[in-house]
């Protein structure tokens, strides 16, 4: 039996099926980020949209490591440079994005810690980000006195130029913008000088901020004695002790007690000093991770959980630099006080008002001020100034005894001598007055 031949216009159409079915259909691309529908040409796995906000989040990331890179080869050329013989020492300076700024600091430290315990110094060209003395970098400082400005209200607001001002307005000095000086605070100020020697009243409260260790801070809360050799030389006693009653001028000794105020004054701000800069260092490196979860898109709850300790540090910042201030308007004064104390000694006045003066109140351009003008107005002698005491004429110890009259050269009122040639003489050396044998 015959098969049946296909006829040739079956075949053809069959076959031209087959072949589209082989051929695969066009994919609908689509942004693995934000699955947004790709065109059927464009080749990449993302769409324009969110490249762009990629490279503008990892572009800080990749600038900054970039610049790392540049700079350990820069220091690494540098180190073989200044010593071929010794192979170059790998920085510590390079990180990578996936760790955490914590464990690179600890990687640091460690690796610091470890070669300096190897014996083996850190060499000048490894330098360290964090170990720089300052962390505000000057360009900054117009930015920053502007937002401080305009947060107390201060508008600076620009003055009309005229033709001349167009003409020669380079000629002169630019004026930049300035810290304002608070009213409140030159009143603080007047206020620590109104009395110059009352001593530092530091409030509990505060003091108890100023949390050290007894063995450290002993330096800062002692003051220092005078050496048993010194005391001797100023008083020669068999015990010397430190007192200022040694010295015998009263202005030595009220120096010496407004110096001692004004040690005191100056340990209570330098241990404030050192708290503030602590909590500021440390706040410095929370806001660097708050940025950081701000990047990463942190959760809001986790990034708000911080914010009162940031506006807790910001609090006992602003308490400590005030107190700061205040402190150091204090010494200022025990300073100042010590200076009149000085100068009084070459004045002859009595004591109490050579203390007065010294007590007078302080404002700041001289070291007596208008109060000492106002004083000598009152005094008698307006001419002189400073009144003058006379020193009575000390009486000799031996009485006046007048002189006793000579004898010598007065003729017959003479004991022993006459004149030369005159009666009267003895008759043992006159041979005229001489008796007669009869």
């Amino acid at each position: 039996m015959e098969t049946p031949t296909p006829r040739p216009e079956l075949t053809e159409s069959s076959s031209t099926c087959a072949a589209k079915d082989s051929k695969p259909r066009p994919r609908t691309a689509k942004c693995n980020a934000c699955s947004k529908k790709l065109p059927e040409d464009y080749k990449k796995r993302l769409c324009k949209a969110c490249i762009s906000e990629l490279w503008r989040e990892e572009q800080p990331n990749i600038l900054s490591e970039m610049k790392m890179l540049i700079q350990d080869e820069i220091k690494s050329s540098l180190a073989s440079l200044s010593t071929p013989s010794n192979p170059p020492i790998p920085s510590k300076k390079r990180r990578l994005s996936a760790i955490s700024s914590s464990e690179a600091e600890d990687a640091d430290i460690a690796s610091v810690s470890s070669r300096q315990g190897d014996g083996d110094p850190v060499s000048e060209g490894e330098v360290i980000e964090e170990d720089k003395k300052y962390f505000f970098s000057s360009d900054e400082l117009e930015d920053l006195l502007r937002a401080v400005r305009s947060t107390m209200g201060i508008e600076d607001t620009p003055k009309p130029r005229s033709v001349q001002d167009e003409m020669f307005g380079g000629l002169r000095s630019k004026k930049s913008l300035v810290f304002p000086i608070n009213e409140n605070i030159q009143e603080m100020i007047l206020n620590e000088w109104l009395d110059p020697e009352k001593r530092l009243g530091v409030p509990k409260d505060f003091r108890n901020r100023l949390c050290f260790d007894q063995s450290e801070a002993k330096i800062f809360d002692e003051i220092p004695k005078i050496d048993i050799q010194v005391a001797k030389v100023v008083k020669k006693t068999s015990l010397p002790f430190e007192d200022s009653s040694q010295l015998s001028d009263p202005m030595d000794r009220k120096a010496d007690g407004m110096l001692k105020r004004s040690w005191e004054a100056a340990m209570f701000g330098i241990k404030t000093n050192i708290s503030a800069t602590s909590v500021a260092r440390a706040m410095y490196i929370w806001l660097g991770k708050l940025d950081d979860h701000l990047k990463n898109r942190t959760s809001r709850e986790e990034i708000r959980d911080s914010i009162p300790l940031l506006r807790s540090a910001t609090a006992f910042l602003a308490d400590a630099s005030a107190e700061s201030i205040r402190f150091s308007a204090k010494e200022a004064a025990f300073s100042n006080t010590a200076r009149r104390a000085l100068w009084m000694k070459a004045w002859s006045g009595d004591k109490a008002s050579k203390s007065k003066l010294c007590s007078i109140p302080f404002s700041g351009e001289f070291v007596f001020g208008p109060t000492l003008d106002k004083i000598l107005e009152k005094a008698a002698d307006k001419k002189k100034g400073f009144p003058e005491e006379r020193e009575a004429r000390k009486k000799p110890f031996r009485q006046y005894q007048p002189q006793q009259k000579s004898y010598r050269g007065k003729g017959k009122t003479g004991r022993w001598s006459y004149p030369k040639g005159g009666k009267g003489r003895g008759f043992i050396l006159n041979p005229q007055n001489r008796p007669s044998k009869q």
